[in-house]
């Protein structure tokens, strides 16, 4: 049924399975079980849609729904808008529930977008909650399906099963499925399994590594690299304080320092071959004396190159005293030292 006149004309319409509400000079239904029930310039014009108010909104394909708002599209089958304003859900099965200017791309299928501006889910399953111009990728068949994008702004999800929870410019390439990125900003995962915390401009393109920090580049496989680095053009320092213990099975550094207070070991470092080749200690005297102690037994001769002895080639100097139970060299330099204590 239609009616015409020179104003618009409010009303109820009853018709069959279907219902026209509101303007009924200028909202449309047809099809089977169709209902448009408030607002203006509505459309409901398939099987079993429903547009329950708002103006300029459009439910197209069957068990579509558009709440509210305006000119928001509902065009694939299951869809459904909530509100908000030029949103589009034209995958089956999709959900945009509010916001501006989001898109469910016709590859979506099955996702969703909680609001925001300007964000695109165009693979299936996937989700965007909000922010701003964030992107699930699509690109020459590469679905980045099962993918989830918190919010921020202009985050790229375009690998499967990852997480971008939010910050600025972050980036999942293709490559990086299951991948997270938790926020910061230019940072980019592009192998199975990275991850980067936080910071900036950092990258990770090696499977099950991780970067905490900015500036890094993580190119090893299973590696976690903590601090800050020039990769994104910065010079970042940063410090990592532990409150407990901390223990690995080596640790490599060119430039390490470690500090503590009140410790009993400050570090211990330990060889194939050998219990321990460095251990300082807390000597217990006075708060800042400590020792160091070198090898894993008693001083052997240096005849196979397996002892525990340390050998200089430049100058030791110390501000307090340096003892061992035994000096092994020819004396040359030593002073205070009697003689008699001396082995060559």
């Amino acid at each position: 049924a239609h009616v015409s006149a020179s104003v618009p004309i409010s009303g109820t319409i009853f018709y069959g399975t279907n219902a026209l509400i509101g303007d009924v000079d200028t909202n449309k239904i047809t099809g089977t079980g169709t209902s448009v029930l408030g607002g203006a310039q509505n459309e409901a014009t398939a099987n079993y849609t429903v547009v329950p108010g708002g103006f300029n909104n459009t439910a197209t394909a069957v068990y579509t729904t558009v709440g509210g708002g305006i000119s928001n599209n509902a065009t694939a089958q299951y869809a459904n808008v909530g509100g908000g304003s030029a949103n589009n859900a034209t995958a089956d099965y999709s959900t945009v529930a509010g916001g501006i200017s989001n898109l469910v791309g016709s590859n979506g299928g099955r996702s969703f977008i909680g609001g925001g501006d300007a964000n695109n889910a165009a693979s299936d399953y996937g989700a965007i909650a909000g922010g701003n111009q964030n992107v699930i990728g699509y690109a020459g068949g590469k679905v980045a399906s099962r993918s989830f994008i918190g919010g921020g702004n202009s985050n790229t999800a375009s690998a499967q099963d990852c997480v971008v929870v939010g910050g600025a410019g972050n980036h999942i390439a293709w490559g990086g499925h299951r991948a997270f990125i938790g926020g910061g900003q230019r940072n980019t995962a592009s192998a199975q399994r990275a991850a980067i915390l936080g910071g900036s401009g950092s990258t990770v393109s090696a499977a099950g590594s991780m970067a905490i920090g900015s500036g890094l580049s993580v190119s090893t496989a299973n590696t976690i690299t903590l601090g800050g680095g020039t990769s994104d053009g910065g010079n970042h320092v940063y410090s990592i304080v532990v409150s407990g213990t901390l223990s690995a099975s080596s640790f490599y550094s060119t430039q390490a320092q470690f500090s503590g207070s009140d410790q009993q070991q400050l570090l211990k470092v330990y060889s194939k071959s050998k219990p321990y080749i460095l251990f300082v200690t807390s000597s217990g005297a006075t708060d800042d004396e400590a020792s160091i102690t070198m090898g894993g037994g008693p001083p052997q001769a240096d005849t196979d190159g397996t002892n525990n002895l340390v050998t200089v080639s430049g100058s030791i100097s110390a501000s307090l005293h340096i003892s061992a139970s035994q000096f092994w060299g020819d004396a040359t330099n030593l002073g205070g030292l009697p003689i008699s204590a001396v082995t060559n």
